[in-house]
């Protein structure tokens, strides 16, 4: 038995416990994540499932609607509850899903991998080390490889802002590297002061009035990051090289992604700088 094959075998052994711990709760409320996760983790539903994806597109296959419509784990457990509804159903399905895959490994002896790409940021985060990332994404544009210049926007922008959260967090690191890119951003977004700016002025001169809209054009600009933090991770989990895209990405949406991570990332970093030279000041 080969590797992917010992793999997938394994993962369907723990996708039937699974569904065996779920289908004996009495009640929705006795589901408890951390005795899930000791059966089957999310990130090995999420590794296992890539890897399932690779097979599909690579042989040009369907893909079932068993992975097709499951990103997470406690989705597919819900999806065959709902639309199976008998345990014993469940299990022949995911046997039924997976012997043809594994038998067709087999028999061609292949191995699929799932390779996750991080920007390896180090400890001491500084902007040469945010353009030498920003570069490798515009090296995948050269070289034609947008949904992977998609990725390596979206994977960038949230290793910056968790690097920074936990300069200021470092007894969360753990419950830092569980957030998504929204929650990160949140998050780091109280500790930069970059919350709604305050616009009230008691003194009206040409001064203040100024300051005031100032403050007013900075605030758009700070709510349009939302936006654009929450695109980024959207149009990566539609068209970016982490799994089988569902949209077909083009040059300048690659372009755009790119762009926006320069634009986020050295606004974080320049800004997280500033308040660290400006206590030292004050020192």
């Amino acid at each position: 038995m080969n590797q992917t094959v010992a793999q997938l075998e394994k993962f369907k052994d723990s996708m039937i416990e699974a569904v065996k711990y779920y289908w004996h709760l009495e009640d929705a409320d006795e589901y408890e994540p951390y005795a899930l996760n000791k059966i089957l983790s999310a990130e090995e539903y999420k590794t296992n499932r890539h890897m399932l994806l690779l097979f599909y597109m690579k042989y040009n296959q369907r893909i079932p609607d068993l992975f097709d419509k499951n990103r997470e784990l406690i989705d597919l457990l819900n999806y065959l509850f709902d639309e199976i509804q008998l345990e014993s159903e469940a299990i022949k399905e995911i046997k039924e899903e997976l012997y043809p895959v594994m038998d067709a490994l087999e028999i061609k002896n292949m191995k699929l991998e799932v390779i996750y790409v991080q920007p390896e940021l180090p400890e001491i985060l500084t902007h040469s080390h945010i353009l030498t990332e920003v570069r490798k994404g515009e090296q995948r544009i050269d070289q034609g490889d947008y949904a992977g210049a998609i990725t390596s926007s979206k994977t960038l922008v949230e290793s910056v802002i968790k690097e920074l959260l936990i300069k200021f967090e470092p007894e969360n690191k753990e419950k830092i590297d569980n957030y998504d890119l929204l929650k990160l951003y949140k998050n780091l977004r109280k500790h930069l002061n970059m919350e709604k700016v305050d616009t009230k002025s008691g003194v009206e001169n040409e001064e203040s009035l100024a300051a005031k809209k100032f403050e007013e054009s900075l605030n758009r600009i700070l709510s349009g990051f939302n936006n654009v933090i929450q695109g980024l991770a959207e149009i990566r989990n539609l068209s970016g090289d982490s799994h089988l895209p569902t949209v077909k990405a083009s040059r300048h949406h690659a372009v755009m992604a790119v762009n926006s991570s320069i634009t986020i990332c050295n606004f974080l970093f320049h800004t997280y700088k500033y308040q660290q030279e400006a206590k030292q000041k004050v020192r």
